[in-house]
């Protein structure tokens, strides 16, 4: 009987704990993926509002040049007064290095630049300029009265460049349009990353294949910058071909703690590379790990003690039917089997009853046969 409630017991014991193990690592997988894919998600999405934000600092610098066509000299124009305009405005802090003004038959009739700016050649009619796309760009702005600003586009110094052209006067026929030359990467970058609070060991980096213009503080710097280098040369085809496409996402290999997360702004020909430092998940897995052992440990205990009464349970009907069957064979017929189920078990009780009361009558007609006085008192 011991043996019955034993196995009963363990094996019950062993099912239970093997549901509980099964359970916690299924509960401990889908609590990790989705802190995990949170956290990608988490820093994608903060890596997009950054580049959005570059980007969109940037044109509100490009859209500086808007403010010429309302002013007085070109609205109405004053040949003059529009020289004299375009010279203060370089003299502001923007990011223009050129400003040309064109009669809109192509004619030049201001062209300006800062100190900074090495002499350079200008063509004294738009159309004589060997870049065809600016005859386009510039048409498509005369005929359609709204700004517009070309590709950029790496010199043969190597230097990204792009034109910004407006109408001038605004919401007329225009007389002519105004033109900045720009060079973005000549200017200061490291104000785009100005104000962001990134948590602790996490970093920023805007960057192009060959060298870095801004950067927060890198940790473990010539390692993570090796690393960085290569994950920007492994996407570089990548978005040349989907520049618009989601942020790519690296995972550090050599037990480097952090997530690279890189996109790529067309307009600037940049790359941001946010790093994410992989400690707080890995603190937070072990805290899930360490959550998860003590509710095991606890389900574990529940388990035994459930097992336990369970086990007296499922080994009761099975000591009755034993117990039955071993005063028949120890010649007691009396009795009934206390289990009243009407179950596998109930119906064996029942054929175990009939059966002593089958030997009891047979029992009893034998006597008979051999008189009276052979019968035992507790048969008569």
């Amino acid at each position: 009987m011991r043996s019955i409630h034993r196995s009963v017991f363990l094996r019950f014991l062993a099912a239970l704990a093997l549901c509980i193990a099964v359970l916690s690592a299924g509960v401990y997988f889908i609590v990790w993926k989705a802190l995990l894919n949170f956290a990608l998600q988490d820093n994608s999405n903060a890596l997009l509002f950054i580049a959005s934000n570059i980007r969109g600092n940037y044109a509100d610098k490009l859209r500086a040049l808007d403010s010429l066509a309302d002013m007085r000299g070109f609205a109405p124009f004053d040949n003059r007064e529009a020289d004299r305009l375009v010279k203060r405005f370089l003299e502001f802090d923007n990011i223009y290095s050129t400003v040309h003004v064109y009669r809109r038959d192509g004619v030049l009739l201001s062209a300006r630049k800062r100190p900074s700016m090495p002499a350079y050649n200008v063509e004294k009619n738009f159309y004589l300029k060997s870049d065809k796309t600016y005859h386009l760009l510039a048409r498509r702005v005369i005929e359609t009265s709204e700004p517009a600003a070309s590709e950029t586009y790496l010199t043969s110094s190597g230097d990204l460049y792009q034109t910004y052209v407006i109408p001038f006067p605004k919401g007329k026929r225009p007389e002519g349009i105004i033109s900045g030359g720009v060079f973005p990467r000549n200017h200061r970058v490291d104000n785009l990353i100005e104000g962001l609070r990134l948590s602790k060991d996490n970093f920023i980096v805007i960057c192009d294949e060959t060298r870095v213009f801004a950067e927060s503080a890198l940790p473990a710097g010539d390692v993570i910058r090796k690393e960085m280098w290569r994950a920007v040369s492994e996407y570089s085809a990548y978005f040349a071909k989907f520049p618009e496409n989601k942020p790519r996402i690296q995972f550090l290999k050599g037990g480097l703690p952090y997530i690279l997360f890189i996109t790529y702004i067309k307009d600037l020909k940049f790359y941001v590379v946010l790093g994410l430092n992989t400690s707080t998940l890995t603190e937070k897995r072990y805290e899930i790990l360490k959550y998860l052992a003590i509710t095991l440990i606890i389900s574990v205990i529940l388990s035994f003690f459930m097992a336990i009464a369970i086990a007296n349970r499922l080994s009761k009907p099975f000591t009755l039917v034993v117990d039955a069957v071993n005063n028949i064979n120890h010649g007691i017929l009396e009795g009934r089997i206390d289990y009243q189920n009407n179950d596998e078990i109930g119906m064996l009780c029942r054929q175990i009853e009939q059966l002593a009361e089958k030997i009891k009558k047979d029992r009893y007609l034998g006597y008979l046969w051999g008189g009276e006085d052979d019968i035992p008192s507790n048969d008569r």
